[in-house]
């Protein structure tokens, strides 16, 4: 199987960020070198996170892909895609008001999480108390909501159940699915234990590779997808080689093509690039 993944071609990446990519919120030397690399044969790399497009600039800025033509970024798990020059979002997909609703009065539940509204007009948190966001997620800007009304005509891109407590939003996971909630209205994963989040139905890291790749006509096998958690799941299986760091949850070990040996602060990055597409 190896060999024959080596003989394909790979003409663009799509990595995660978090326990993939990134060191300390920073991407050290030796994946730099590697995708560089990569770059110069003609490989695109597509940074493919969860997080907007304002909290991964600084990370642009190390790949020098800020502000350049040509360039792309997935956010929000798959629901925006921008082009990096001009931050220009070329893909958005919201949420439909009905499912915004059903989910943020389910959420109220639940008064250990706080749950964070993503929309083009900014980013929204309820029950902020639960978490110092400042402490934990630096200038993060936000506005308070007390109530659906507090964003008027503001469209939702993505809603996010957080708290630290990753065993409690298991919980939470799992009444959604015993209770067969938001069934065909909305799609959920949960990523590092600490968010559980919330996109439009069918959208997600998968289909937002397939369609970038569509868009700058790729051959989606020419892809290359690397993450470790169940927001990359869609990626990994839709890629033309799925690949997953070392310390990957076991199902997303299960149906990627390739594990790495290394884990990612040792460069699973690194590894995937030198063995696929600069061997």
């Amino acid at each position: 199987m190896e060999d024959k993944i080596k003989k394909q071609k790979y003409k663009i990446i799509f990595s995660d960020l978090d326990k993939t990519l990134v060191i300390n919120n920073h991407i050290p030397d030796f994946n730099l070198e590697a995708i560089k690399k990569a770059r110069e044969l003609g490989t695109k790399f597509v940074i493919s996170t969860g997080r907007d497009f304002a909290l991964v600039t600084s990370l642009l800025k190390e790949l020098d892909i800020l502000n350049k033509e040509n360039e792309y970024t997935v956010c929000c798990s798959g629901s925006k895609i921008y082009e990096n020059k001009d931050n220009k979002l070329i893909y958005i997909k919201y949420l439909n008001d009905d499912i915004v609703e059903e989910i943020f009065e389910f959420g109220k539940n639940y008064s250990d999480i706080f749950i964070i509204f993503d929309t083009l007009d900014g980013v929204y948190v309820y029950n902020e108390g639960k978490i110092d966001i400042k402490n934990e997620f630096g200038s993060y800007k936000y506005k308070k909501l007390e109530s659906l009304k507090d964003m008027k005509d503001s469209k939702i891109i993505r809603i996010v159940f957080s708290c630290k407590n990753g065993p409690y939003l298991i919980k939470i996971q799992d009444e959604i699915k015993n209770k067969k909630l938001f069934e065909n209205k909305a799609d959920y994963f949960l990523t590092q234990n600490q968010f559980l989040e919330f996109n439009v139905k069918g959208v997600n890291k998968g289909e937002a590779l397939k369609w970038l790749c569509e868009y700058l006509k790729i051959d989606i096998n020419e892809s290359i997808a690397i993450g470790d958690s169940f927001n990359d799941e869609s990626m990994i299986k839709i890629a033309g080689l799925g690949a997953c760091v070392k310390s990957a949850d076991d199902e997303i070990k299960k149906i990627s093509k390739y594990v790495c040996e290394k884990d990612y602060f040792e460069g699973s990055v690194k590894e995937v690039i030198e063995k696929f597409v600069i061997n």
